[in-house]
């Protein structure tokens, strides 16, 4: 470096030496280059790091050089703050399983209410001992029908009370809803109404009944029963005169054309009724209508529209003064309406209109 001539470099020019203890860069800042003193050391910043995680040189760490997880690894519960003694907290499947064992599905809870409903039907009751629980049967003085339910209140042994289907030909089975087994609810109450198309009960038709002991099982549990009460019986439509019955349920009107004629029964009077747009009326053709109207004369000649839709009215005037018949000249204009000719153009008149 101090071999170097001005010639060669100038103030600003650098020169860099590789080794010995002058080793570094260095700035020329006076004129003479073979003066050491005219050369300036550029001072570098110390280099502390003198390895990475124990690498030197081109360093490339990885996710396990520092600890870390890989970008597809699972992250262990370990390594998450509070989460193991939080997921203790829960239910494990294990004991979902344990737990849910013998459990009832929806269709069994389903089942369960429809069985052990409060409230059932029975078609007679017995409120003495039937002997035999097979066969046809006298209960409530009838003989009761196949697959009819009976109540009995009375057996021997109360266990065998409660609902009975009835089997004709053989033993007597009992209903779904009071089946074997079936749990049977404190209070339950029996509603005993005949729907069999036989006759009804003597004694004890249309009754209500309820269980007066706990809660129990069917076919295990004694079942006692209380008469507390009584039903309506079935209602049934009775047409009275001029109605008529459909199906039980539709009623309607039973209208006569004619009536007897007591005078000349050759020849009946016409009914006088019909129906219109689904409602009784009148019959125009049989029956006279009356319309009645207070008139103001201030014409010789007024119109009246009656509105009875008939071109054969009868008319009468009255003189609203003196309460005498006023003989008038009357002109039918059309079915609704007729003029009327009056001597002088006052007074006031009542005019009834027949037809």
């Amino acid at each position: 470096m101090l071999a170097l001539t001005s010639a060669q470099v100038q103030i600003g020019d650098l020169c860099l030496i590789t080794s010995t203890t002058d080793k570094g860069t260095y700035v020329l800042t006076g004129n003479d280059p073979s003066q050491f003193a005219n050369w300036t050391l550029l001072a570098t910043p110390d280099a502390p790091v003198t390895s990475v995680n124990t690498k030197t040189g081109t360093v490339v760490l990885t996710a396990s050089d520092v600890g870390a997880l890989g970008a597809s690894a699972s992250i262990p519960i370990s390594q998450i703050t509070g989460l193991s003694s939080q997921l203790a907290t829960f239910a494990t499947s294990t004991a979902l399983t344990t737990g849910l064992n013998g459990k009832a599905s929806p269709t069994d809870v389903q089942n369960m209410f429809f069985n052990s409903s409060m409230v059932k039907k029975a078609d007679y009751v017995a409120n003495a001992s039937v002997s035999s629980l097979a066969g046809t049967q006298s209960v409530d003085g009838v003989l009761v029908p196949n697959n009819a339910v009976v109540l009995l209140t009375s057996q021997s042994s109360s266990v065998n009370n409660g609902l009975w289907v009835v089997n004709s030909g053989g033993s007597w089975t009992r209903p779904a809803d009071f089946a074997p087994g079936n749990f049977v609810s404190r209070d339950t109450i029996v509603i005993v109404n005949n729907s069999t198309g036989s006759s009804a009960g003597v004694a004890n038709p249309n009754t209500i009944w309820q269980m007066s002991v706990t809660s129990g099982f069917v076919d295990s549990s004694a079942t006692n029963w209380t008469r507390i009460g009584w039903v309506a019986p079935p209602f049934t439509a009775a047409a009275g005169n001029g109605i008529t019955i459909t199906g039980g349920t539709t009623f309607a009107t039973n209208l006569a054309t004619t009536i007897p004629n007591t005078t000349d029964p050759t020849h009946p009077l016409p009914g006088g009724l019909t129906t219109s747009s689904g409602a009784i009326a009148v019959d125009a053709a049989s029956v006279p209508r009356k319309f009645i109207t207070t008139l103001n004369v201030n014409s010789t000649v007024m119109t009246v529209n009656h509105r009875l839709n008939t071109t054969s009215p009868t008319v009468g005037i009255w003189d609203n003064a003196s309460g005498t018949l006023s003989l008038s000249g009357i002109t039918i204009t059309d079915a609704n309406n007729i003029s009327i000719e009056f001597g002088t153009a006052s007074g006031t008149y009542r005019v009834v209109v027949i037809g």
